[in-house]
C-alpha cells in the first residue's frame, strides 16, 4: 500500500514541506509532460476516429477497428484523468492509446497508397 507521502499519489496541494526545489521542479516537469502526452494521445485518438469514418480505401474491418479504438481510447483517457488515476497508470494508458492509434493510422495510410 502506498504511503501518504508517495509522490505517485500526491496532488499538488499535498507536497511535503521538506521537498527540495529540484524535486519539485522534476515533479512539475513530469506533470507537464504527462499533460502534453495525454493531449497528443487524445489527438491521435480523434484522428483515428475520423480516419476510420472517412477512409474510402481501407477495409471495412480496419475502418471499424480504427473508429472503435479511437473512441474507446478517448473514453479511457477521459476516465483516467477524471478519476485521478496513479501517474504510472496514466502513463500506461497514454502509451497504449498513442501506440494503438498510431499503428491503426499507419495501417489505414499504407492501405490507401
Amino acid at each position: 500500500m502506498a504511503g501518504a507521502t508517495d509522490p505517485d499519489r500526491l496532488s499538488p496541494d499535498q507536497v511535503p514541506d521538506d521537498t527540495t526545489g529540484g524535486q519539485l521542479a522534476g515533479w512539475i516537469a513530469e506533470d507537464v509532460a504527462r499533460y502534453l502526452a495525454a493531449r497528443l494521445a487524445a489527438l491521435a485518438a480523434c484522428v483515428a476516429v475520423v480516419a476510420g469514418a472517412l477512409s474510402e480505401s481501407a477495409s471495412t474491418g480496419l475502418k471499424a477497428t480504427s473508429a472503435t479504438a479511437g473512441g474507446v481510447g478517448l473514453f479511457v483517457l477521459l476516465v483516467t484523468g477524471l478519476l485521478r488515476a496513479r501517474r504510472t497508470r496514466q502513463w500506461w494508458v497514454i502509451g497504449i492509446v498513442l501506440a494503438t492509434c498510431a499503428v491503426l493510422l499507419a495501417a489505414i495510410w499504407l492501405g490507401s497508397t
